[in-house]
């Protein structure tokens, strides 16, 4: 998960002077326009969340993947950031199933216009279900403009995995309707968000043959190592639409904490197509499709590899909350 795939957001605010300058052309210039003033300051921010299932570009377990997420993040005034977390397993697994480390740059280049650079190293734990799991390590980047009526987001991402990587663009539109205190420092926002994912399906293939090895099928007969079958899995690996996903990020911020709420609905599309194929040891290919018994302690129990197999999607509903304080 929680590694998840990232979107940047940015909101500028402006004061208008009550008042007017009538001493020449450069007083007439609102330096906010060309860059957005705020007095930078370094911080600490500390963070909890739970997410009630890990879901990306509309991909998920048929196990539901709730994470409870503690994070701990260095914002330096210049825009770099660093920051580590855990995401635990909130079910009947009850494990740490990701270690999360992120290094990154975020600036507000104008008063309309802000991004980010990042790079992310996730460590999954060995049982992980995740469907991100095959990650090694994640480059991306991410805008934002501000065009008044909405915010135009884009972001772009290569996951690394352990033999295949993946490029994935996000594209999305804002609108934050806030109400803000002077008194109290604090604003509360609904931002309205719709979404839609691209990418390819690299990393997804590893996750798919990673899950079939758990089941068994590399031990079986054992313990005569010339017994074991090789499987190897491949999808089409297009660039193509993957999900369009539909939020709505609920925030109360103040000076030094802050609550978040954000209700998601995705809708996936364009199932993958899995090719399967089995061999032997000396390199003979195994008919399929194909039934084995996984355990021998449980012979009535078996599985069957396919020699295709369309994969089974459906619609999403996910809720992630948490607090937040800074120092």
């Amino acid at each position: 998960m929680l590694c998840l795939l990232v979107m940047g957001s940015y909101y500028a605010h402006s004061q208008e002077d009550s008042i007017v300058y009538t001493k020449g052309f450069l007083d007439s210039i609102n330096i906010d326009d060309l860059f957005k003033y705020k007095p930078a300051k370094s911080y600490f921010k500390i963070q909890a969340s739970y997410l009630s299932n890990s879901v990306y570009q509309g991909r998920k377990d048929s196990l539901l993947t709730p994470y409870l997420t503690p994070v701990i993040e260095y914002n330096h005034k210049s825009g770099l950031y660093a920051s580590a977390s855990l995401s635990y397993l909130s079910n009947d697994s009850a494990r740490v199933d990701v270690y999360n480390f992120d290094v990154g740059y975020s600036f507000n280049a104008t008063k309309r216009f802000g991004g980010s650079v990042y790079l992310n190293k996730p460590i999954y734990n060995n049982q992980s279900n995740n469907v991100q799991s095959d990650t090694k390590f994640e480059i991306g980047g991410s805008s934002t403009y501000n065009a008044s009526v909405v915010n135009i987001n884009a972001s772009g991402n290569v996951i690394f995995g352990s033999s295949k990587n993946d490029f994935a663009l996000t594209l999305s539109l804002d609108h934050p309707f806030s109400l803000s205190s002077d008194t109290s420092k604090s604003t509360f926002t609904i931002t309205p968000t719709v979404a839609a994912y691209f990418g390819t399906s690299g990393t997804y293939q590893n996750y798919k043959r990673k899950k079939e090895e758990k089941l068994g099928l590399h031990q079986q007969n054992q313990p005569s190592a010339q017994q074991q079958y090789n499987l190897s899995v491949n999808s089409n690996a297009s660039f193509q639409i993957m999900s369009y996903e539909f939020s709505l990020p609920i925030n109360f911020d103040s000076d030094k904490w802050g609550l978040f709420l954000t209700p998601t609905y995705v809708a996936a599309v364009n199932p993958i197509t899995t090719v399967y194929k089995l061999t032997k040891p000396n390199g003979q290919e195994v008919p399929l499709p194909y039934t084995y018994t996984p355990d021998p302690q449980h012979p009535l129990k078996k599985v069957t590899i396919p020699a295709t197999q369309i994969e089974k999607i459906s619609n999403s509903f996910y809720v992630e909350m948490g607090c937040y304080f800074k120092f």
